[in-house]
């Protein structure tokens, strides 16, 4: 949108007031994708996290053992051990597909005609996808309502690696994809999955999830039913917290306790 609208305003006619139009456009759609319903794109993913982790307890001693093998209780997680730890990739990748952030998609415009499939998009186009109908296809993840991170792994005992998909989570979440040998794709992509993995494999291996119990013993499950917004974000919900027992050493020596 912004390379748009800056060419645009290179043509002769442009003027200083269409640069204070695309200020306020600009300024606008961030803060409509970034505070919609009180919730940003990393908030919402990493509610949808604690959610997931909160319904899938065998998924989340998984995860929690392996950031154990790897980590062997000496330090907290950092980003160069991405590569030793598919398992997390692979449920982040899972968090963005069961719980897409932006269900609607953001809304683009065809710069010039394109064919696609035999269909003529004339240039100027408006072009919206259906992000949950395609995270949903069953033809492209089986029983999409399951929450499954598997379905990115192959495994080999407890060995796990990650599969190459056709159609990736994360470039439907992030944008279009390639086409053309161009990629339309949110510039900060690779800044935001980093910030995230980072927050999940930190947040797995200092506290067990769990839900909250009510008075009469029962666990207080969230509503799995989001607001729907242009950013969605789960409904407020509670979670329990609890530090693990094998973690109190690393947190002193990073003078975290």
């Amino acid at each position: 949108m912004a390379t748009a609208l800056i060419e645009e305003n290179l043509r002769p006619d442009g003027t200083i007031v269409h640069e204070e139009l695309i200020s306020g456009a600009l300024g606008i759609t961030y803060l409509v994708s970034n505070d919609e319903g009180g919730a940003d794109t990393t908030v919402s993913s990493l509610d949808t996290f604690m959610i997931a982790m909160m319904l899938n307890p065998v998924v989340q001693r998984e995860a929690q053992k392996s950031i154990d093998e790897v980590l062997q209780g000496e330090r907290l997680p950092n980003l160069d051990d991405r590569p030793s730890l598919p398992f997390l990739d692979a449920l982040f990748m899972e968090i963005q597909r069961w719980k897409p952030v932006v269900p609607g998609g953001i809304a683009h415009r065809s710069t010039h005609d394109d064919i696609y499939e035999g269909i003529l998009i004339p240039k100027g186009t408006m072009i919206i996808f259906n992000v949950m109908a395609i995270m949903h296809n069953p033809d492209d993840f089986p029983n999409p309502e399951i929450f499954n991170p598997y379905r990115f792994l192959e495994s080999d005992g407890d060995k796990h690696t990650l599969k190459k998909v056709e159609n990736d989570p994360l470039n439907t979440a992030f944008g279009y994809g390639p086409r053309k040998r161009v990629y339309r794709i949110c510039p900060g992509r690779h800044f935001a999955t980093s910030w995230l993995w980072l927050e999940m494999s930190t947040i797995l291996a200092i506290f067990d999830i769990s839900p909250m119990i009510d008075a009469a013993g029962n666990d207080i499950l969230p509503d799995l039913e989001y607001v729907p917004a242009v950013v969605s974000h789960p409904k407020p919900f509670q979670v329990s917290l609890k530090r693990r027992d094998n973690i109190g050493a690393v947190l002193a020596a990073a003078d975290l306790i």
